[in-house]
């Protein structure tokens, strides 16, 4: 290779070298919270077969879960992941390490397409400074670190490579146009926010439209994309069964919303500018009146940040469109009727990995503006060391915490006491420890703090009992038990997956716990009798398909039953 092209690329290899680098010690960690559901209990995972159920269905339908979220990309490269790599959890992290060390890459080329004059080259070079800041910035290691991050890790790049090749085609409908709306589709196949990138283009055309472009041009420009956006929501509404069948569970008032979303927004910058105290389960206590000191404060940030688009917009082009980059992925995820999971989930730092490329352009832009006097120089370079030594520590110490769900639930719940995910992450991992006394007591805990996750287990259970998974299903009845020992729905459940597991007796001592819970559960009283007619014991058998009719005197099935138990009770000989 000759000297200027080792120069061209010294930047591409470095920028990749920091990236492993500060995620090398996230590659021996283990799979954490929803990677159990997403990836090893994931049957869509393990034949290409699956491929057009994976393009039917939502996120979450492989476990029985209702969802929003349409985001078949994540499950075809989790598909390609798991016929490399099987389910070794390393394999998973060195893949969401590879998009993270491109996503980098796309950070320094787009940078250097948006920051053309200004600068210096070298360790001063504008790009490089952005693109190895995104490499190291603390805010994105759960992203990174967790293995089902995957999902923000591939639709950013995706995104940025779309905004990317759109800049480089300059106007012209070319190859680089069309790679433009094919990344675009990837993207919003990959997470619902790049579904925001139209918005973005609009603002880069506003603030760098050209001499002479007619806004014919521009508009013809976007059809295309809007295009895409149609297949994806005809995709998405065949799957799903319409836009967003999963309602929120969240209920402000029309003023309540707008404050909280300032407040949001407000916190979310404040990640970005102070990446510490890092948490995966914050507990979003919403605000109340304008006029208390975090409102006063979330107000006063929404309205700085506003002046900063304001005065940008004709005076600074990259400043503006690095808080674009900022404002715009997030806008999805500021709209809180959407947050279908809750308030404990409004504040989720893998929202902002996106966005984070508008912050590091904005320290690159300033940074190009030093004035190169020696001393001047000295003072910028030794302030990104520090700031770059600060970030890679930060990332490098809090992807231990990530290395299994012991320490992540442990950490979260130091942060996060009131958590009631966080407790049942804990407790899930200490009976898979063998503690069972403290997993049981965690997870009472949980239930206290949410009510509704006895629910969800048995629902989880159900799907796993209908996959034939019954050793999965039997452990999430009996963790719905721990959480509400009086809970019918997890008893009967629990009676059913021994009941087809081939364990009798333990599937009667089930039914016969219910019974005394919930006498009148006609379906209890079915079950019960057919096993005790299995078992030849055909006076229990009548007595139980007796009561199951008194409870539901329509029961086809059980009225079969009782008749064919009558005439073997008849037949039987008289002692």
């Amino acid at each position: 290779m000759n000297p200027r092209g080792l120069l061209k690329t010294a930047p591409v290899i470095l920028v990749a070298l920091v990236s492993f680098g500060v995620y090398f010690n996230a590659l021996p960690n283990g799979f954490v919270y929803d990677d159990e559901l997403q990836i090893v209990d994931n049957y869509l995972l393990r034949d290409a077969k699956y491929i057009p159920e994976i393009f039917s269905t939502s996120l979450w339908e492989h476990v029985g879960r209702g969802s929003s979220y349409y985001r078949p990309f994540l499950n075809l490269i989790l598909m390609a992941n798991y016929h490399v790599f099987g389910l070794a959890p390393w394999g998973y992290h060195f893949v969401n390490v590879l998009f993270h060390a491109l996503a980098a890459i796309a950070v320094y080329f787009l940078a250097a397409e948006l920051l053309k004059n200004n600068g210096r080259g070298g360790f001063f070079s504008p790009p490089l400074i952005a693109a190895l800041l995104f490499a190291v910035h603390p805010i994105h290691t759960e992203a990174v670190a967790w293995a089902s991050g995957l999902m923000d890790l591939s639709f950013a790049l995706f995104y940025m490579l779309s905004f990317y090749f759109y800049l480089r085609s300059d106007m012209r409908f070319d190859a680089k146009y069309a790679l433009s709306v094919f990344f675009f589709l990837l993207a919003a196949l990959s997470k619902e926010p790049a579904l925001t990138l139209p918005l973005l283009l609009l603002a880069y055309d506003l603030s760098f439209r050209k001499e002479g472009a007619g806004l014919s041009g521009y508009l013809k420009r976007y059809i295309p994309y809007g295009i895409a956006a149609g297949l994806y929501f005809i995709l998405r509404v065949n799957a799903l069964g319409g836009l967003a069948p999963v309602k929120s569970t969240v209920e402000l008032s029309l003023y309540g919303y707008f404050l909280n979303i300032l407040f949001l927004f407000s916190l979310y910058l404040k990640k970005l500018l102070l990446p510490v105290d890092l948490n995966f389960f914050y507990l979003f206590k919403p605000l109340h009146s304008f006029f208390s000191l975090r409102g006063a404060l979330s107000s006063l940030a929404a309205a700085g940040f506003a002046g900063l688009i304001f005065f940008s917009f004709r005076r600074a082009r990259p400043v503006f469109l690095a808080l674009m980059f900022i404002l715009i992925p997030l806008l999805p995820v500021l709209y809180i009727p959407a947050l279908t999971q809750g308030l404990e989930q409004a504040l989720t730092e893998r929202y902002l990995y996106l966005p984070s490329f508008g912050f590091v352009l904005l320290i690159a832009y300033f940074a190009s503006k030093f004035p190169e006097r020696v001393a001047h120089g000295k003072a910028l370079a030794i302030s990104l060391a520090l700031l770059f030594l600060i970030y890679s520590a930060g990332t490098i110490k809090r992807n231990f915490v990530w290395k299994d769900s012991l320490t992540l639930a442990g950490d979260t719940l130091l942060k996060s006491p009131d958590s009631a995910v966080a407790h049942q992450t804990l407790g899930y991992a200490l009976l898979h420890e063998g503690q069972r006394d403290k997993g049981i007591s965690h997870m009472r805990t949980a239930f206290r703090l949410k009510p509704d996750l006895v629910h969800k287990s048995i629902d989880l259970g159900i799907a796993y009992a209908q996959r034939g998974l019954l050793k999965k299903a039997i452990l999430e009845f009996h963790v719905a038990l721990m959480l509400d020992p009086d809970s019918v729905p997890a008893h009967y459940n629990l009676g059913l997956a021994y009941e087809k597991k081939g364990w009798t007796k333990e599937a009667v001592a089930e039914f016969e716990t219910l019974l005394k819970l919930a006498p009148s559960f006609a379906d209890a009283h079915s079950a019960l009798g057919v096993l005790y007619a299995e078992k030849g014991m055909l006076g229990p058998a009548i007595e139980h398909f007796e009561d199951a009719l008194k409870w539901n005197p329509n029961d086809a099935y059980t009225k079969l039953n009782l008749e064919h138990a009558r005439k073997l009770k008849r037949a039987e000989p008289t002692p």
